[in-house]
């Protein structure tokens, strides 16, 4: 019997994807379930390249945003909500939609809300990484969760990604200096400059800088420090378009962000920097990334946008440190042709 099941998604991009192996593993373990994600409207585009996800229904913004989005949840009669999110506004709106079942975690003041309370099992059996917490509240198993997820890439961004690059053979190199939280998550510009120029220098690099419309100003300026072998498409790219770009590339060089997620989940090896946020926890998917943590820094999940504290951790990584693990990292694959 087919069972019409609802997911309320996460807010950002990185934990998106940090959230769609889980499911991927339930709908695995229950094929004649339909699985429809609610989510915020800047993340419809990164969903609707999810196969598992047989609909993707946008989450209604504004004062009446919660009885909108409510009604139109009422009218699908799902038979159960997985929430996501810890919000009290996650919960109330499959409350507000009468689904029968509702399961998430506790907290919040909104346990009255919810049906099942699910229960954080996999961090003390010693998986840390934020993605088990998805597969707790789904209730599977370890045995059943896959690891990276998959994205289908529609033939119009592979088109328009094939036109920008065309068929090089050259080592293509992302960089991703922004994040949506903020400088308490940006490793200095000047770092990737020098990181890029040495890129392109000894390893023979094509490189490719990506962000959001708002980071144009200081990918432009990486893009300049660099010289003729860089190129920034920071606010060109809509979400399939910077997933097809990122899988043409073969390593990326980032912070601890959503881009870095996405490369992670297109196949490419990565070299990531953490300030005083935690790699165990939020690192990227997958096998043979780098990570370069601060050293002699506290580990927090809890971190404010303000934080000095993350931006001296940050600072104090050299472009050195960094680019000889992405130049060890290229070795290992094979060299730079």
């Amino acid at each position: 019997m087919k069972s019409n099941i609802l997911i309320i998604g996460v807010n950002w991009l990185g934990d998106s994807i940090m959230s769609m192996p889980a499911i991927e593993a339930l709908k695995k373990e229950n094929p004649e379930f339909s699985i429809s994600v609610a989510v915020k409207s800047k993340l419809v585009d990164l969903w609707e390249l999810f196969p598992a996800a047989e609909e993707i229904i946008t989450i209604a913004d504004g004062p009446d945003g919660t009885l909108k989005t409510s009604k139109m949840l009422k009218s699908h009669s799902f038979d159960r909500a997985y929430i996501f999110p810890n919000s009290f506004r996650s919960a109330l709106l499959p409350f507000m939609a009468s689904v029968p079942r509702r399961i998430g975690m506790a907290g919040h003041t909104r346990s009255a809300m919810l049906t099942e309370v699910s229960v954080a099992s996999s961090e003390k059996a010693g998986r840390r990484h934020q993605s088990w917490e998805y597969s707790d509240i789904l209730g599977l198993k370890p045995s059943d969760f896959p690891w990276l997820p998959s994205l289908d890439i529609p033939v119009q961004a592979s088109e328009k990604v094939a036109a920008w690059v065309g068929k090089s053979s050259e080592l293509m190199l992302a960089l991703i200096p922004g994040a949506a939280f903020g400088d308490a998550k940006r490793w200095p510009a000047e770092h990737f400059c020098e990181v890029g120029r040495r890129a392109a220098k000894e390893l023979g690099a094509r490189i490719v800088v990506l962000g959001a419309p708002s980071e144009r100003d200081i990918c432009g300026q990486i893009v300049s420090e660099i010289g003729p072998a860089a190129v920034s498409v920071a606010g060109e790219t809509n979400i399939a378009e910077m997933a097809g770009l990122l899988k043409r590339c073969r390593f990326a060089v980032s912070n601890d962000c959503g881009g870095m997620h996405m490369a992670a989940a297109m196949g490419v090896k990565t070299v990531s920097v953490f300030g005083v946020t935690d790699p165990s926890k939020t690192g990227p998917l997958g096998e043979g990334h780098k990570i370069v943590c601060a050293e002699d820094s506290s580990r927090s999940r809890d971190l404010s946008k303000g934080s000095r504290e993350a931006r001296r951790a940050l600072a104090s990584i050299s472009p050195d440190r960094v680019y000889q693990e992405l130049a060890a990292l290229v070795g290992d694959a094979g060299g730079s042709s």
